[in-house]
């Protein structure tokens, strides 16, 4: 490992060394780029069945673009596991992992998704949905013990939400495949700042449940998301008969990069820490610097993968697991 003072001596300017390629490293370190999500929380269960669970929610995101690290030195990386599905006493879903970046000037890290709701129709309160990074969903019931509104887990990681003059699109049909009816958006989402970045950590939506004779009319909200809470999970009448109104939410958008090369929506379907019934999905972590400063010794990325080919005039390592990253 190299000794800061060699590349930043006590005398002369405001810069350290030189690189090989007569780039100056200035006096605070190497710039990198930063791309981290946490693990997205477990869904709940319950004893009416799969149909029940609530979503947990994703993993929160961490977007470091004004940040540096000092040459040499080693940097643990913790990678957040996903929460286990039912994973607390009363069914709901588990926490996920946090995902940190232990550069001890200045650490960064978000914590995971809230577990999803659990629901049992002798236990009501288990249809809400637990805090986190991105707050976990609620669940519905179609039963008159527990109608009204559930509510999801918050979010720590925004400074808005969206909101809109109406929760739902709506329209009387007689079927599901119908036209929705619009929704005026009353504020935008806006991610939490900070001076090195950004983090992104939304609340789940509520759920709700609405006596419709014969039936009943419900919806199930979805986990918080990475970078808006515009999610919901819709339910219909199950006596659906003529006239019935529709509802459905509007779909959130997926955090998206092109970090690692190409555009990717890394809290989408298949991807990391993406919101599900079941077991939450591994978060992970990409670093990268302009390849003038020097590449990672051969062996200075343990638990990551060298992606730097697709990333022309950049050094990129990509974590999918805990490990560390050592700086040229």
């Amino acid at each position: 490992m190299s000794i800061i003072s060699q590349f930043f001596p006590s005398s002369g300017g405001g810069g350290g060394n030189e690189t090989p390629t007569g780039i100056l490293i200035p006096a605070d370190g190497i710039p990198v780029e930063i791309l981290g999500f946490s693990g997205s929380g477990g869904g709940g269960t319950s004893a009416g069945g799969p149909s029940y669970q609530g979503y947990g929610g994703s993993g929160a995101v961490m977007h470091a673009t004004n940040y540096f690290v000092q040459p040499g030195c080693t940097v643990p990386i913790t990678i957040g596991a996903g929460g286990a599905n039912a994973g607390c006493p009363c069914g709901q879903g588990s926490q996920g992992g946090t995902t940190s970046f232990n550069y001890p000037v200045l650490p960064i890290s978000v914590i995971g998704g809230g577990g999803g709701a659990g629901l049992d129709s002798g236990i009501p309160f288990m249809r809400h949905g637990c805090p986190g990074g991105t707050g976990g969903g609620s669940t519905r019931h179609y039963s008159t013990i527990i109608q009204g509104e559930s509510d999801a887990g918050d979010g720590f990681y925004f400074n808005k939400i969206n909101e809109y003059s109406s929760s739902y699109y709506s329209s009387g049909c007689s079927s599901c495949a119908c036209a929705w009816s619009a929704v005026t958006k009353v504020s935008d989402a806006e991610m939490e700042t900070t001076p090195w970045g950004c983090r992104g950590g939304f609340p789940g939506r509520p759920g709700k449940n609405t006596c419709a004779p014969p039936g009943y009319l419900s919806s199930c909200g979805c986990g918080g998301g990475a970078t808006e809470n515009a999610s919901c999970w819709p339910y219909m009448n199950p006596a659906c008969t003529s006239p019935v109104t529709c509802r459905k939410d509007l779909n959130y958008k997926y955090y998206c990069s092109s970090i690692s090369g190409t555009m990717t929506d890394y809290t989408g379907p298949g991807q990391w820490g993406q919101s599900t019934t079941n077991a939450g999905c591994a978060g992970g972590l990409i670093i990268k610097w302009a390849t003038a400063f020097g590449a990672s010794p051969p062996t200075g990325f343990p638990g990551g993968t060298d992606i730097s080919p697709a990333t022309p005039g950049y050094y990129t390592y990509c974590f999918a697991s805990t490990g560390s990253i050592e700086l040229p």
